[in-house]
């Protein structure tokens, strides 16, 4: 069914490579609700998914070859959402013809491509934006600023649960190999490392990890860390057991714990405050009454989740307009996967591994 949009004055003119589920289910959709882009092209190796999609989302162009893309006049940007082993070659094809990125995590699978990357969106001078769309997710922003402004005081600690049960039909062969992109680490916990560095402002220092395969590579993982503030990180993620997805910060002043399923789903605990308190549950209860309204719309459009989407190519179009940097960069990017290697890394080995040897091979 053809998706109508209301445009702003001034849409970027954008071509989406790589039409597989989530382009599909999550950003053709985003895109259509946002007035600052404009699709005129879509490309995948398969022809009839190329054109089936046109059809549905009632784009004009669509073709096999991101050479045809790359031709077209009035193509500013290039969505890159393939599998990840091919985005360099993709992205650094687009940037070498002049057109804005917008590249799905991971950014590439060895930390040389995202330098690759890097480098040529410099020389290019094009924006160059990494999708870690979670970034934009409403309660993520909202966790962010009261992080920012101290009501949790100096952090000690913080946990992030990811699980979603992942059916075995029809899965992507690359999603199954984690040479290839596939499994927890490298698939979803890639986000959240960088939700971390987001919500902190720092970087990782050491970690350790311990993967468990099944009919994917690391289908299920536990993963420790210390930050560079020494903060420390405990994480789990796996894609065999039912939805969860939370992060809790805990700092000497207080606690902050994000329910990512939930339109409610943001909780800040003072210090001496239980959970089970009279007062502190009357004000989840009120809490539940005062969003509901804006929850009910917000479910309509697909919840917090489907939207930040929405909310990441927004800000890759203004990014596009204005001239300025995006928030998520080829070099944030570029950090989130050298967590990922390192995790992988210790997962083989069962030791800790320093980020900083991750750094020290990539430079030899």
């Amino acid at each position: 069914m053809e998706l109508k949009q209301q445009l702003s004055e001034h849409p970027v003119r954008l071509a989406v490579v790589g039409c597989g589920e989530v382009t599909r289910n999550k950003h053709l959709p985003s895109l259509a609700e946002v007035p600052e882009a404009f699709v005129v092209a879509v490309c995948d190796l398969d022809s009839r998914v190329a054109r089936e999609t046109a059809a549905k989302f009632g784009i004009a162009k669509h073709c096999t070859d991101i050479g045809e893309i790359l031709t077209m006049p009035d193509v500013e940007a290039v969505g890159i959402c393939t599998d990840p082993e091919s985005h360099a070659d993709l992205a650094i094809a687009a940037m070498r013809a002049g057109k804005h990125v917008m590249v799905e995590k991971p950014l590439a699978l060895t930390t040389g491509d995202c330098m690759r990357m890097a480098d040529q969106a410099e020389v290019s001078g094009v924006i160059a934006m990494t999708g870690f769309h979670m970034r934009f997710h409403r309660l993520i922003r909202q966790a962010r600023e009261h992080i920012r402004q101290g009501i949790l005081g100096p952090i000690e600690s913080a946990r992030i649960v990811w699980h979603s049960p992942r059916s075995d039909v029809s899965i992507p062969g690359w999603k199954i190999l984690r040479e290839r992109g596939g499994g927890a680490l490298v698939e979803i916990a890639v986000h959240h490392f960088d939700l971390l560095r987001f919500l902190l402002d720092t970087e990782f220092e050491r970690v350790h990890a311990i993967s468990r395969d099944g009919v994917r590579d690391d289908e299920t993982s536990v993963f420790i860390a210390r930050l560079a503030d020494q903060t420390l990180v405990a994480a789990e993620f796996s894609e065999r057991s039912p939805h969860e997805i939370e992060i809790v910060i805990s700092g000497r002043k207080g606690l902050l714990r994000m329910n990512g399923e939930r339109f409610d789903g943001l909780e800040i605990r003072r210090l001496g405050e239980l959970a089970g308190a009279p007062a502190v549950r009357m004000r989840s209860v009120k809490g539940f009454f005062r969003s509901l309204p804006f929850g009910l719309t917000t479910m309509r459009r697909g919840g917090d989740y489907r939207m930040s989407y929405e909310n990441a190519w927004r800000h890759f179009a203004e990014c596009v307009r204005s001239g300025r940097q995006p928030e998520s960069t080829f070099q944030d990017g570029l950090r989130s996967l050298e967590v990922v290697h390192a995790a992988l890394q210790s997962a083989s080995t069962s030791q800790a591994v320093e980020i900083s040897r991750i750094e020290q091979l990539k430079a030899g």
